[in-house]
């Protein structure tokens, strides 16, 4: 699950908790993740149309199912709500990258200008101060109807009091016995968290600390086979221990020596604050 849909499940459960009646609207729901008793959950069936076109029809679908909301929240999808929360910069993300001429014809960056242009919002959430300011610089946001309020993490998932007890067996687990073990931990966007700059990183490091060293990690296949031919074409994919996204990440933080996160662009790293 990415982080943008973890904070979104943990929204649920917080205004849940402080008694708000819930609808959720949305085209995936979470296998065996139902959410809070006081939720309803109205799942939308995708249309098979183009990207920036599918958005638009899942925006129009779900604003007619909220119409009879007090309080509308959208995460970027939604064209009018009260308050939308984003979680990225997309246009930003594009630049970094080489990616320019993309932009115009990019579902995701077309659809959040038009999103940012309209304004049909109260109050928009920005996940961290840079956020914020890219957002009044890039798109001329009104200061004013911005919030900053930063994503937090589950202490009950992620804290160091269980690292004694669950390193061992997570270090087994990965075939490990006295190797130093890096991590690179992403639920997204391999390029933009500088997955390709990993193999410089790596032979950066003496030939005799590479003897004793292994590369943990963690994200979707299609990422996780990519990094694996990059790292070949320099002589490292034995180096390579990697997993696909899975809900227990935090058996793998205990595992590791230390965590490598050479992003281009984090508006807010959840994986450095879950580690």
């Amino acid at each position: 699950m990415s982080g943008a849909s973890e904070l979104v499940w943990r929204q649920l459960d917080d205004l849940a908790a402080r008694g708000h009646e819930l609808t959720l609207v949305a085209e995936r729901l979470k296998a065996g993740r139902a959410g809070p008793a006081a939720c309803r959950s109205r799942r939308l069936r995708r249309w098979p149309l183009p990207g920036y076109w599918a958005r638009r029809a899942f925006a129009a679908r779900a604003a007619r199912r909220l119409l009879d909301q007090a309080l509308v929240i959208g995460h970027g999808d939604l064209l009018h709500q009260d308050c939308l929360f984003l979680h990225n910069l997309v246009e930003r993300e594009l630049r970094l990258l080489g990616r320019e001429a993309e932009i115009a014809g990019h579902p995701v960056a077309r659809f959040h200008r038009e999103l940012l242009t309209r304004g049909h919002y109260r109050l928009l959430i920005a996940n961290s101060a840079a956020m914020r300011d890219a957002l009044i610089k890039d798109h001329g946001v009104d200061p004013a109807r911005i919030r900053v309020a930063l994503p937090g993490h589950d202490p009950g998932r992620f804290n160091a009091t269980d690292r004694a007890a669950l390193r061992a067996a997570a270090r087994r687990s990965l075939g490990l016995d006295g190797e130093f073990l890096l991590g690179f931990v992403t639920s997204g966007n391999f390029p933009l968290r500088g997955a390709d700059l990993l193999p410089a990183i790596l032979e950066a490091l003496p030939a005799s600390a590479r003897d004793g060293l292994r590369l943990l990690a963690v994200g979707a296949k299609h990422n996780l086979r990519r990094l694996h031919e990059t790292l070949a074409r320099h002589g490292l994919a034995a180096l390579l221990l990697s997993a696909d996204k899975i809900p227990e990440v935090q058996r793998y933080y205990h595992a590791l020596d230390l965590l490598l996160h050479p992003a281009r662009l984090e508006t807010f790293g959840l994986v450095v604050l879950e580690a």
